[in-house]
């Protein structure tokens, strides 16, 4: 649900491009490119490189720890192949207008790419609409290509036929081939990382893109300068709930119509919005409600007491004027757009990357937005829910079973997650993307900062960098900071951060669950998201009286939550096992 979620609202920042493929040309006589299959998750096969082998991979050069995975770098010799061959990758592209006329190949940094590497690519941009049904189409068609950015997500069916019915690669197959990725896998020393996206130990479907620096992405930020006006203090103080209503109040009372946004999903993220809750307010149309446990008692948020307690406050907010009623019609903040800009709002989620933008288009030159922490319902309580900082962002990609050399499609894969590739995927081109300062640190260059097509600097650096919105990458999300005054953006991540986090009602995200787990659930989880996804708000807007609430659960009940939280129960179970 998480991760269909996070997709969901990724896409609304898009628009719609064409659509572009080529043929493959393999080299059929090498033994690098033979296909293991599907067999029983064996070992990976011996491709038997020699010296006057086309390719330089990973096999056989490095050591598996005793845990399987591998503890330090590897640094690949270039270039990585020499062969003629050509692979198709399945991708979009959210700036389809700055895209060359010639594809994706000839952005500055992917043309670099392929002459260090050597290995050919051709970049099919399908417009992120149409994509889902594009994929359907090429999986009837049987007409998969190479590589494919986010293949998890628009699969239907179950995870594990992904591998068992032959449409893609089980990656821990080939992963003799990707030392690197296993490395980050292993550095993070977190179970979680571990176990996450995998359906055992031994059968692994997707390869995720993960962060350099995990931070918590984004929060709600206060209009500092109507607080400078007011004398209310700095949004960085405001940390209790009866201090987040105080402010509130002063904003309505001093002309701000709607002092704090909501969304169609309530939050945007789940667990970072009423955090002193310890609940995910994430009310999704997609999937279940976020699961915790309690003294190892799984239980569904928006379900609980605790979320009858936030839905009385929200509740009353709401009854005060102090929350924008139009909440229905905002998927994110592109959808309220105008009365952010014009002043109507005064407390707005955002991501670090978008406030500038949504300063300098403001009616208002003043206009300055600042984060507050995590908002607790007071300053020493210690948050158990939802603020462990993820390793992974939503970018990840599947590899076609026929794909006629595996081996160097993964080996290609994990060079850019080596130091050296990871930098050139992650920096771009010297001049172009970046340049050195006296201190010998990088700095974004004019064209990515004062782009001469209005594109913002996000959207400059995830289409001539890689972009954690879709691709597998090892993202150094903090690079989009790297200016002077840039350090103001970072240290809101840091605001978010929260130091003495407990996190003992968190869910493991690397739970994973049988096909027969998923087909229970599949049973009853369409009536239950729906029930929620029509009732939740009526708490909110005063519809339904909170006296309901507990009929409001014994519905659920009846709908089959009972049973979706025993097989939840025994999942998480077996995964502490």
């Amino acid at each position: 649900m998480k991760k269909s979620l996070a997709l969901i609202l990724a896409l609304v920042f898009v628009v719609a491009m064409f659509a572009g493929c080529s043929s493959t040309d393999t080299n059929t006589n090498d033994p690098s490119t033979t296909n293991p299959g599907n067999s029983g998750n064996t070992a990976t096969p011996d491709v038997g490189e020699d010296e006057d082998s086309p390719y330089h991979m990973a096999y056989g050069k490095f050591e598996f720890n005793e845990d399987g995975y591998t503890d330090a770098p590897y640094s690949y010799e270039l270039p990585l192949s020499t062969t003629d061959e050509i692979f198709t990758y399945w991708t979009t592209c959210w700036t389809p207008q700055y895209i060359p006329d010639g594809g994706l190949k000839e952005l500055e940094t992917l043309a670099n790419i392929e002459e260090l590497t050597g290995v050919h690519i051709e970049y099919e941009a399908v417009s992120s609409e149409s994509r889902s049904q594009n994929f359907s189409v090429l999986l009837a068609a049987d007409d998969l290509r190479d590589i494919m950015d986010q293949a998890n997500y628009f699969y239907t069916g179950e995870p594990r036929s992904m591998i068992d019915d032959g449409w893609f690669i089980n990656f821990y197959d080939y992963r003799e081939y990707m030392p690197n990725y296993l490395y980050e896998l292993w550095a993070r020393n977190d179970i979680d990382v571990l176990k996450y996206g995998r359906l055992d130990d031994t059968t692994w479907p997707t390869m995720y893109g993960m962060l350099v620096d995990p931070a918590p992405g984004s929060g709600y930020m206060l209009r500092q300068d109507i607080m400078d006006d007011l004398n209310l203090g700095a949004a960085a103080d405001v940390k209790t709930f009866d201090q987040w209503h105080d402010v509130l109040t002063a904003f309505k009372n001093n002309g701000v119509q709607w002092p704090l946004a909501i969304y169609q999903t309530l939050e945007l993220t789940a667990g970072y919005s009423f955090s002193g809750y310890n609940t995910a307010a994430l009310v999704s149309p997609y999937g279940m409600p976020a699961a915790k446990v309690i003294d190892g008692e799984v239980q569904y948020t928006l379900t609980t007491e605790d979320d009858k307690d936030l839905a009385t406050m929200i509740s009353t907010w709401y009854a005060e004027g102090l929350i924008d009623p139009n909440y229905a019609s905002y998927a994110d903040n592109t959808q309220m757009s105008n009365p952010i800009t014009t002043g109507e709002l005064g407390c707005v989620i955002f991501t670090p990357s978008e406030v500038a933008s949504w300063e300098s288009t403001s009616t208002d030159p003043d206009t300055k937005w600042m984060p507050t922490p995590r908002i607790k319902k007071t300053e020493n309580q210690i948050l158990q829910y939802g603020q462990k900082k993820s390793n992974f962002h939503i970018g990840s990609a599947c590899v076609s079973a026929t794909c006629e050399n595996i081996p160097l499609v993964c080996t290609w894969l994990d060079w850019k997650w080596s130091p050296e590739g990871a930098e050139i995927d992650n920096w771009g081109i010297e001049g172009l993307i970046y340049n050195v300062d006296e201190n010998g640190e990088k700095q974004l260059s004019d064209f990515v900062l004062n782009n001469p097509n209005g594109l913002g600097t996000a959207w400059v650096m995830v289409l001539y960098t890689n972009d954690g919105l879709r691709q597998p990458c090892l993202n150094m999300h903090k690079k989009m900071y790297a200016y002077p005054g840039g350090e103001i953006f970072l240290q809101m991540f840091d605001t978010w951060e929260v130091k003495d986090y407990g996190g003992e009602y968190d869910f493991p995200t690397g739970v994973s669950y049988t096909d027969e787990q998923n087909e229970e659930l599949k049973l009853y989880s369409s009536d239950i998201v729906t029930y929620i996804s029509e009732n939740y708000f009526a708490f909110i807007d005063g519809s339904k009286p909170l006296s309901d609430w507990d009929s409001y659960v014994a519905n659920l009940y009846s709908l089959g939550l009972d049973k979706c939280l025993a097989v939840v129960q025994e999942a998480y179970e077996a995964y502490i096992a």
